[in-house]
């Protein structure tokens, strides 16, 4: 499995708050991943403890939505053969806490909100023979100009080109999040496996550090972007 990360900028460089973020990340995922596993997808140069980013183009960019630029670079990364294995994507605030078991069946598996079936496009696994649906998620987001989550679940409501026999709905344990946090972790396959939330934000931050191991949470306190102005 591959554990991929995304992040472009017109400014070709990290905002504050992403540098942190990434370097938390990176961190973390050390001690998950073996190195060549760990996929960081950027449009400058940039590495960090050995992990180096693949750059791709600045037209990757979207200023539709931060979310839409994810789904451009996974058509890209898959129609170049750059991801040849099953993938986890998830943003750069979702954060793992213990190794992965997840076996994909299907193509595309998503999770939704938990007290919502709205699909969450925060945390994502998927197969290199998901191109197709890829294609077609972009294609909807630009017809809609919308963001990816509500592309999505008009091309699930109308099965679009049969799509929802090959999409898989994951326990939401690999995408806790902030909202309705008691009734997503009772719904929750344990043990928890991945958290979703800005850790800058100390109120969030004191609401799931119960649940970080001590090395994640103590990453997040050193790296905190006050720490950076």
């Amino acid at each position: 499995m591959q554990n991929l990360l995304i992040y472009i900028n017109p400014e070709h460089k990290f905002d504050i708050e992403n540098q942190s973020y990434i370097e938390i990340q990176i961190e973390n995922s050390l001690e998950y991943w073996d190195k060549e596993n760990i996929v960081l997808v950027t449009n400058f140069e940039y590495s960090y403890l050995g992990v180096k980013a693949l750059v791709v183009p600045d037209e990757l960019f979207s200023s539709l939505s931060k979310c839409v630029i994810k789904i451009n670079v996974i058509v890209y990364l898959l129609e170049n053969k750059l991801l040849d294995d099953v993938t986890w994507f998830h943003d750069t605030e979702a954060w793992q806490v213990l190794p992965l078991s997840l076996k994909l069946e299907k193509d595309l598996g998503l999770t939704d909100y938990g007290w919502s079936l709205k699909w969450n496009g925060g945390s994502m696994f998927f197969k290199p023979s998901a191109l197709d649906i890829f294609k077609l998620w972009k294609q909807k987001i630009i017809e809609l100009q919308t963001d990816d989550e509500r592309a999505m679940m008009t091309l699930t409501e109308k099965n679009v080109n049969g799509i929802n026999e090959r999409i898989e709905r994951i326990n939401i344990t690999y995408n806790i999040g902030k909202r309705r946090i008691k009734e997503t972790m009772l719904m929750a396959d344990k043990p928890l496996r991945v958290f979703h939330f800005h850790p800058y934000r100390e109120n969030l931050l004191k609401k799931f550090e119960g649940f970080l191991p001590t090395r994640l949470k103590d990453l997040m306190y050193e790296k905190s972007i006050s720490h950076r102005k």
